[in-house]
């Protein structure tokens, strides 16, 4: 993808002014017409779904810029609504709801490009903070040297629906980041000319709403509790799974309020 594409003017007018439009899969009925309506009240034009299978239908129907869905539903879950989705060539966001979901179906869900994952109960200005997230699909910004590794990273999140891009060095992430809004950096905690921390300030700096995560194969612990202090939500020590980065990006998405 060039970078062109990811340019915050690259909308075409006519979308500006369409409400996005969601699809709300729950077979509790209070929790789905009560999320429903609040996403109305937000300009949202919503669809509902009683059940999987009733979800599945729908996507296959029509299109949806954003799905939220219980993870455990009568006829297929939630789960199995979102590997549907991906079956059809479709990557847009899906956000889990549930009380309780096994790690099973998380890490099933995360294999598929799960964006969020959140617990019932659930205050609804969180899930909307999460839903106006979701609909930025903004870009994941990978900051590392290390391009064998890299290009791993790459291709294992854009398998799933990701927007990636990946700069070399803390100079032009920043620059990057000046130019297009960065949902997600992930950075790498050596490189030269210029220290992560610096890196780190600067790019808080040019946007506010970015989460920071940090890989590091040298940092001690209480390297890692000062990354902390600087504003960084999460460490991840090389070499990783990429599904526990998946996770990482998952639990940020879900935990940080979007700023105004």
């Amino acid at each position: 993808m060039s970078s062109s594409a990811l340019s915050s003017g690259s909308v075409p007018k006519s979308a500006k002014y369409l409400p996005a439009k969601i699809l709300v899969a729950d077979d509790d009925e209070g929790v789905r017409v009560g999320l429903a309506a609040n996403l109305e009240l937000e300009g949202y034009e919503v669809a509902e779904a009683r059940d999987g299978a009733e979800a599945i239908a729908l996507i296959g129907a029509s299109s949806y810029d954003l799905i939220v869905s219980d993870a455990v539903m009568p006829s297929a879950t939630g789960v199995e609504v979102l590997s549907a989705l991906r079956h059809r060539g479709l990557d847009t966001p899906f956000i889990l709801i549930s009380a309780f979901v096994s790690e099973e179906l998380v890490t099933r869900a995360l294999s598929d490009g799960l964006f969020a994952m959140l617990y019932k109960p659930f205050a609804m200005d969180r899930i909307l903070e999460v839903v106006a997230r979701a609909l930025r699909r903004n870009v994941v910004l990978i900051v590392d040297d290390t391009h064998a590794y890299v290009a791993s990273l790459v291709d294992a999140l854009r398998s799933v629906g990701m927007r990636v891009e990946t700069r070399e060095d803390g100079p032009s992430a920043v620059e990057f980041a000046r130019k297009h809004v960065v949902d997600v950096c992930v950075l790498d905690l050596v490189m030269q000319p210029r220290s992560w921390v610096e890196t780190c300030e600067q790019l808080q700096t040019v946007n506010d709403r970015m989460d920071i995560i940090a890989i590091t194969s040298l940092a001690t612990n209480e390297q890692i509790r000062g990354i902390a202090r600087r504003g960084v939500v999460t460490c991840l020590r090389k070499p990783f799974d990429v599904r526990e980065l998946l996770a990482a990006i998952a639990r940020v998405r879900a935990a940080t309020p979007v700023k105004k």
